[in-house]
């Protein structure tokens, strides 16, 4: 026996226990000698069919009694299992198998047809049969070639010799998502494998009475510790069947009846489990459970304590970390449940490393101080031999270590960020984060712009890749100069560059589109026209009605011409647009239709056909207020005015932003800009006294509104600049004597000065602030010019708005019985567990962090919405909801978002409070496909728009019992999507450039309306702010959180056919790794 063989000590458990149960399944009851004769039998037949040491056997099946002999008898053999999970997707498998070119396939009945389907479109595949179909309780092989003919395989005596094996040898290979889109597949040694089984066993005391329960798919690395850990100690691997892991009821019934002495299990399903138990009560059922095993996403206290109030402390629980790299688990952290003082907050620490194995923080090639944050990084003889036939990228992330140079030394750059805390243990912080590959050619597309910008006429280039739906990229170039290039000037190129590095699609443009920050905003770059019909051919309009709507469409996607046959989504709409679409053509055309509608009708020809079955109903403009002098605060008012009276909450709903100017603007001139805007929109110059204890609007004069622009010169000290405006930020404002909008310009050298600028919510919204930008502009030029400013009349005002929303109530009876059916019962449904107690807020300070979605994953998410019918958003909040159905367990899950609440046309160019909340709430199951899921809240999300004019105050108050005080009682947890069309656009940018100098914006805010607030912002590199209470979360906490999203959002983009319950489980499979520097120079290559 050689104990880093793990079959040979199998082997010596089978002598040992032969007629003990070894594994126990939905097919039977298996003996260790039962075990042991039908790995041998496969063994001598592989042996006999030519299996060579060193060479692949892909395992087509589910965790099994076959599956188990099968891959025993491949490693006794010589041979690498590799498991392939025959629910996996189909062409994802044929990949791996094509890249790792397995000698056999083995599979067992039940999956023949699948793997017959699979093996025929391998390149490699030959016809001498390499497809197996096995029987372990028969001991039968049959070969099976592409067309299906089965032959029986009779084995002779005597048996090849076995090679002989070493524990460096290849013993498995497991695939992991990998960040280029494929996946990255990995080879695991006997050796690693081996040392980790014998750790848990020695550590842990497991024995031949212990029973495990295998509930990992076979194709993740989990399930080998639920295989061999019990077959090396001579217990039982117990196997569900596949309903009872999906299903906790069933589950916890099924561990009762099995006896399970030990579980490995994702927090996720150990909360569903521990509900479950709290409904039935189940302490007794349980009580041979002696350790929980966790792994793959945060626990928390607070889910020790919940379990040992439903099953008691018998059962100890274990945080086990460890990426697939470095082999299974390399950390771990023991819960002491019988403690009478258990911590009841924060997550349960990582842990520190097991035995011979080191861990470091490092930053750079620079070992990190306790506290520091920096890379992990581990040390151990019994990590993998890296990526398959992929030196590259093992050389890349498996490298020497740095901490000197005297002998060859590796350690595995994880990419991930730790730190580690007083004691040792190591809490996890992050992660870490313009090449092409053209038909098989490198392209950097920086050559390619610099080539292009030699052109004559050209002063800016910027190339882009498309990709195809057949997975072709083609270039696509951006360019401004004197005129656009003809395509002999172009033909130049073909002297420079090859052929795969033209670009085929050529965009010329006054100006390139800047963002915010000044750089290039690519998501608002122009389609091409010729791209956008090159897949699918130009109809042009023909009816009055299809040329109204194409009209109507074209102005609001910047588009010269529209097809009737496209898709609204695919020619670069999104939802925000399609609300300005239903606006408009019940403005322009008399014809009322819902957004829900919209998304069934997305090409011009549809919208066309159901509008003309519609009765044309005359556009009606919203009623004048009478003249009064206090005025009733709208439901949004009312709401903002509650929460603001809240301790805490007093600075939470300023918004504005701090801008770098040239410091050549005038400032009397912009002054009197402000002013004139101010003098336009009566909710610039509004306050909120009290009346007999109500609060009501006065609308002020312009010269009772007293604006001016207060100037401060603080010299040349950057602190001293900071500082003043941290302190202007800070300042707070008195709703009952305003003002409610306040200026400041502020010295900062001889080229640039800065303008802060803020108001209270109560006064303005985003949408607001973009119209308060563009008159502000144009009152600034008028001036310079002693012109009139060109500024559209406003025929209401706020006033009317607030007025007009009070006498509609019968209007909306319809919304209020949706609202009222839709959130029966609500609570707290996406309420996650606080790090600190939720009763000592007292500020609502918050923090931010966030993410990246990446080019290429954007790219993708783009393409499956357009396959798909929904929006970005829609796969947003799908993909929230299954977070927050991890961590909460609640199968309601309770989200809010804004919307504009400008649904009349006569609102759009207004400034004020606009904004309303609807709540998105879907019911999520287990089960569900991603594809299924995503229609499910496509159909929740357009029923919330359709009914979005309900005020969500009233609503809330409401469903209160008309007790509500403030804040946002339906949810805690906002999405908000930032779209290019609510803030400011290109020609706006270039305008404040243009006019004002301006060069920059920040915006720091400060305090936090909710407990989590999520902000996506619609770029070409999709990207997400989650802002939270830092008095409830811990900044590991929301790392975990965003980072587990964004694994739930790549998985549903490339593989949407798996089930939410599958999605969680592979998340929890990528293992969050942090650990401790651990002897790194002693580490030993012994058990």
């Amino acid at each position: 026996m050689d104990k880093k063989l793990l079959y040979t000590v199998i082997d010596n458990v089978a002598l040992q226990y032969q007629e003990k149960v070894a594994i126990t399944s939905p097919g039977g009851d298996f003996t260790y000698k039962e075990l042991y004769d039908a790995s041998e039998w496969l063994k001598n037949t592989l042996l006999q069919l030519g299996l060579k040491k060193g060479q692949v056997v892909a395992v087509y099946m589910n965790g099994s009694f076959d599956y188990i002999s099968c891959i025993l008898a491949v490693n006794k053999a010589g041979g690498i299992f590799m498991p392939l999970l025959p629910e996996s997707p189909a062409k994802r498998l044929a990949d791996i198998c094509e890249r790792v070119l397995p000698a056999f396939v083995i599979t067992t009945d039940a999956h023949c047809g699948e793997a017959i389907r699979l093996v025929a479109g391998l390149s490699f595949f030959s016809k001498e049969e390499q497809l197996l179909c096995y029987s372990a309780a028969e001991q039968c092989i049959e070969r099976i070639d592409v067309a299906g003919s089965r032959t029986v395989w009779k084995t002779t005596t005597p048996y090849p010799a076995p090679p002989v094996m070493t524990g460096d040898d290849s013993c498995y290979i497991i695939y992991t998502s990998g960040s280029t889109g494929e996946p990255k597949i990995i080879e695991g040694v006997h050796k690693g494998l081996a040392h980790f089984i014998h750790w848990q066993l020695n550590t842990f005391d497991v024995s031949s009475t212990d029973r495990v329960s295998l509930l990992a798919p076979v194709s993740f690395d989990v399930s080998f510790r639920d295989i061999f850990l019990p077959l090396a100690a001579g217990g039982t691997v117990c196997v569900p069947p596949a309903a009872v892991r999906a299903e906790p009821a069933r589950l916890r019934l099924w561990f009762a009846d099995m006896g399970i002495s030990l579980v490995h299990i994702v927090p996720s399903v150990f909360r569903l489990l521990t509900k479950e138990l709290e409904h039935r009560g189940a302490a007794p059922e349980l009580s041979a459970i002696r350790y929980i095993f966790l792994a793959g996403e945060p626990l928390y206290y607070r889910d020790a304590i919940n379990w040992k109030l439903v099953a008691g402390d018998n059962a100890t629980l274990v945080n086990l970390y460890g990426p697939s790299e470095t082999t299974l688990a390399k950390l771990y952290y023991k819960i002491d449940l019988t403690l009478p003082d258990l911590n009841d907050t924060g997550i349960v620490p990582l842990g520190k490393p097991i035995t011979n194995t080191g861990v470091a923080i490092m930053q750079g090639n620079t070992l990190c101080n306790e506290g520091e944050i920096g890379e992990i990084c581990i040390k151990t003889p019994f990590r993998t031999k890296g990526y398959w036939k992929n030196e590259a990228l093992t050389s890349e992330k498996f490298v020497q270590n740095p901490l000197h140079n005297d002998h060859t030394d590796i350690i595995y750059r994880t990419g991930d960020l730790g730190k580690q805390q007083q004691g040792g243990e190591i809490l996890f912080m992050g992660r870490k984060d313009g090449q092409l590959k053209i038909r098989g050619n490198r392209v950097e597309l920086l050559e390619v712009e610099q080539v292009v910008a030699t052109l004559s006429g050209v002063k800016q280039a910027l190339v882009i890749p498309h990709y195809k739906e057949d997975h072709d990229i083609l270039l696509i170039c951006y360019y401004t100069g004197s005129e656009e290039l003809l395509p002999e000037q172009r033909s130049v190129l073909n002297d420079y560059l090859p052929e795969y590095m033209l670009p085929v699609y050529w965009v010329y443009l006054d100006e390139f589109p800047l963002g915010i920050n000044g750089k290039v905003d690519r998501t608002a770059l122009p389609q091409p026209e010729a791209l956008l019909y090159s897949t699918k051919a130009f109809v042009a309009p023909h009816t009055s009605l299809e040329k109204a709507l194409a009209k109507i469409w074209s102005e609001i996607l910047g588009l010269e011409k529209i097809g009737t046959q496209h898709n609204f989504f695919e020619l670069g709409g999104h939802s925000l647009s399609a609300t300005r679409v239903v606006s408009e053509v019940y403005r322009k055309l008399g014809i009322e239709f819902t957004l829900k509608e919209f998304w069934s009708h997305t090409t011009v020809a549809s919208l066309a056909q159901l509008l003309a079955s519609k009765y044309n109903t005359e556009w009606r403009p919203l009623p004048v207020a009478p003249k009064m002098e206090y005025y009733q605060l709208s439901p949004a008012q009312k709401s903002m005015w509650l929460a603001s009276q809240m301790a805490g909450f007093e600075k939470a709903y300023v918004i504005g932003g701090v801008f770098v100017l040239a410091a050549t603007v005038n400032r009397d001139v912009l002054n009197e800009a402000f002013k004139t805007v101010i003098a336009r929109h009566e909710s610039l110059r509004t306050i909120f006294p009290k009346i007999n204890g109500e609060p009501v609007q006065k609308v002020l004069s312009p010269e009772e509104s007293d604006f001016s622009i207060e100037y401060i010169d603080v010299g040349k000290s950057d602190a001293a600049l900071n500082t003043i405006i941290d302190e202007y930020l800070d300042m707070p404002f008195s709703l009952e004597t305003g003002p409610l909008i306040r200026a400041a310009m502020v010295e900062e050298n001889e080229q640039h000065c800065i303008l802060v600028l803020l108001m209270h919510h109560i006064i303005s919204d985003a949408w607001s602030n973009k119209i308060l930008l563009q008159e502000l502009l144009v009152a600034y030029e008028s001036i310079v010019n002693d012109t009139p400013p060109s500024l559209p009349s406003l025929p209401l005002q706020y006033k009317d708005f607030s007025h007009y929303e009070h006498s509609r109530q019968k209007e909306l009876e319809k919304d209020r019985t949706y609202w009222l059916k839709q959130l029966q019962g609500i609570g707290n449904e996406a309420a996650l567990p606080t790090d600190y107690d939720p009763k000592q807020v007292l500020t609502n300070i918050s923090a931010t962090t966030g993410f990246k979605l990446g080019k290429t994953l954007s790219v993708q998410a783009r393409k499956y919405i357009q396959v798909q019918e929904v929006s970005l958003f829609m796969l947003f909040v799908s993909t929230l909801n299954i977070l927050l159905f991890r961590y909460t367990g609640k199968n309601k899950i309770s989200l809010g978002t804004p919307v504009a609440g400008r649904q009349h046309p006569d609102l759009e160019r207004q400034i004020g409070l606009y904004l309303n909340y609807v709540v998105l709430r879907s019911e999520i199951q287990s089960g569900f496909s991603f594809n299924d899921y995503l229609l499910l809240v496509k159909n929740d999300i357009l029923n919330a728009f359709e009914h979005q004019a309900y005020p969500y105050y009233q609503l809330a108050t409401e469903l209160a019992g008309g007790a509500l005080k403030a804040g946002h009682p339906l949810y805690n947890v906002l999405i908000v999507m930032n779209n290019a069309s609510l803030n400011a656009d290109d020609k706006d940018i270039q305008d404040m450039k243009r006019i004002l100098g301006f060069s920059g914006y920040r915006f720091e805010h400060k305090y936090s309306k909710l407990d989590i607030s999520c902000f996506v912002n619609d770029e070409e590199e999709i990207s997400f702010s989650i802002e939270y209470r830092t008095e409830l979360y811990n900044p590991e906490t929301i790392a975990s959180f965003g980072d587990k999203w964004k694994q739930i959002l790549e998985l549903a983009i490339k593989q949407p056919e798996l089930t939410v319950g599958d999605i969680l489980y592979q998340v929890a499979e990528k293992e969050e790794q942090a650990f401790l520097m651990d002897s790194m120079d002693t580490i030993a290559d012994e058990f």
